[in-house]
């Protein structure tokens, strides 16, 4: 029933597939498309972002390389280059200048000055507290065996010299390190001699808060250095290998990194990247896959209901009208009571013999599942019109005259007018009911011509009718009547094997002959009194 239900309706859940189909295509390349928009936006932001951020950096850089040439110029320290750091009214000047200066630019960690031999001269530190604090001169150590020694003795004059320092002692006692970027410039006298150079000192981090969220620095050592949620830095071994000055690479199907160099000087080149992660956008997008797909199953559940209660009343409709078609059968049944085993005898025999002529291939496409059921279910409506012929005539046990057999075969018609007068006064076009109409018009047509009540032939007469014709006299020939014996079941298969081509399809007789054990086994169960058989 269900089968049938969706053949009737396969327009309806045919567009309901293709909208499935077209809604799926929309949704899969509509985020799609709105992934690769949104990601170019984002990566589009991310070099923007990126570009801030090397311009962040190189604005430090230059602000500071001001601050050294303000330093270096003004005469406090010139004057104390030119005593070659010995007049202590000089140092005081300038350490008097130095703490000044880092307190007014508070990005500062260490300004100091250091001489040739490497000795530290003056110096002012951050605290842990983050003040500036003067170092005792008792507390000034040589530099002479510092790693970073050989980068303030090579500096030039005029030349300032940056490094990302990644190891500078913070606290030489408990060895505690604080990356940092050192800034130097040359001290040289009137005579243009090297006396010391003069040192500012940045902490990285104090960098990193000025650039966009997610930017990192690499150095030439291959150090990876960013800033952490909770405002510190982590140093650690780089895992990106970047083999432009500038581009983006994949690092996985949501990641990507932007990156570019900068020159903070002929040997020292540092780049910066930004991390750029689309994997917010694809959880968005797959969240809005999601809530479509539940709003599109919360639809056709919707759907699914109202065709569940369609469906049912279908149902209860196709029920109501077999009923309607097996209250008829009763009244043949009541006309004369051996009918009814002759009806249940030829429902057998015709879905029995449907089923095997559905293994020919010639009509595998004509006899589907749901012929075979209506052939079932219609097949006791074959001589309804009989309710139509007098007691006299079909309740007589002798033989019938020409006039009563003319009568008799009234029933045909009859029978087939009764059905179609269903059909135009309710407009049901059912196939179980057109089935029914023309067995009952057709069934005792003849291959040949020679049939009743309107003489078709061959492939006009309807296929359910040729496959009842045979149906109908085996069963004929098989029973014993007031005015007959019964025939044997070889004997009445010989009959029906002389009729090919006369009185019945050739391809029906040819199927029936592989089944006709199984009639034998229906005949003589249902013979007596109709009880269950298992075909």
């Amino acid at each position: 029933m269900i089968r049938k239900i969706l053949l009737q309706n396969k327009t309806f859940f045919s567009i309901i597939l293709v909208f499935i189909l077209f809604f799926s295509m929309v949704l899969y390349f509509g985020t799609k498309k709105i992934y690769e928009r949104e990601s170019k936006w984002r990566d589009e932001t991310g070099v923007s972002l990126l570009n801030l951020g090397n311009d962040a950096i190189q604005s430090v850089f230059n602000n500071f390389n001001h601050h050294l040439s303000f330093l270096k110029n003004l005469p406090s320290i010139k004057g104390f280059v030119e005593s070659d750091f010995a007049s202590f009214d000089y140092r005081n000047e300038a350490i008097d200048i130095f703490y000044k200066f880092t307190n007014i630019t508070k990005e500062i960690y260490q300004v100091g000055i250091i001489n040739n031999s490497g000795m530290e001269i003056v110096k002012i530190e951050n605290t842990k507290n983050e003040t500036k604090t003067i170092v005792p001169f008792s507390e000034l150590y040589a530099r002479n065996s510092h790693y970073h020694l050989n980068n303030i003795q090579n500096i030039k004059d005029k030349n300032i010299y940056s490094s990302i320092d990644l190891k500078y002692d913070h606290n030489i006692e408990k060895k505690t390190f604080v990356p940092v970027v050192h800034i130097y410039t040359s001290l040289t006298d009137d005579k243009g001699d090297k006396k010391g150079s003069l040192l500012l000192t940045i902490k990285i981090s104090n960098i990193l808060t000025l650039l966009p969220k997610g930017i990192f620095i690499q150095t030439t050592e291959g150090k990876l250095v960013a800033l952490n949620s909770d405002g510190t830095v982590v140093v650690e071994e780089s895992k990106y290998k970047f083999v432009n000055l500038s581009g983006q690479f994949k690092i996985s199907n949501t990641d990507n990194i932007h990156y570019s160099s900068l020159f903070l000087s002929s040997k020292n080149t540092i780049i910066v990247g930004l991390h750029h992660s689309h994997i917010g956008l694809k959880a968005d997008l797959q969240k809005l896959i999601l809530i479509s797909i539940i709003m599109l199953c919360i639809f056709f559940a919707f759907i699914g209901v109202i065709s569940y209660f369609n469906i049912s009343r279908i149902e209860e409709k196709n029920r109501a009208q077999r009923a309607l078609m097996s209250s008829l059968v009763e009244l043949t049944d009541w006309r004369d009571p051996e009918t009814g085993n002759h009806l249940k005898r030829t429902q057998l025999y015709s879905r029995t013999l449907a089923n095997q002529l559905h293994k020919n291939e010639k009509y595998q496409k004509t006899i589907t599942e749901q012929f075979v059921q209506d052939i079932y279910d219609t097949a006791p409506l074959h001589d309804i019109g009989k309710v139509g012929v007098k007691d006299s005539i079909l309740l007589k046990t002798g033989k019938l005259t020409f006039d009563e057999m003319k009568i008799m075969q009234e029933h045909v018609n009859i029978g087939r007018q009764v059905i179609q007068d269903v059909i135009d006064n309710f407009n049901i076009n059912e196939s179980f009911i057109i089935m029914a109409r023309n067995i009952c018009g057709s069934h005792h047509e003849k291959y040949n011509g020679a049939g009743y009540p309107v003489g078709l032939k061959s492939m006009d007469i309807p296929l359910e009718s040729r496959i009842f014709a045979l149906v109908d006299v085996y069963d004929a020939l098989r029973s014993k009547r007031p005015y007959k014996g019964e025939i044997a079941h070889s004997k009445t298969v010989e009959i029906i094997c002389s009729e090919i081509g006369e009185h019945f399809d050739p391809d029906v007789v040819e199927e029936f002959l592989k089944v006709s054990n199984k009639f034998e086994d229906i005949s003589n169960a249902y013979m007596t009194k109709p009880h269950r058989v298992n075909l």
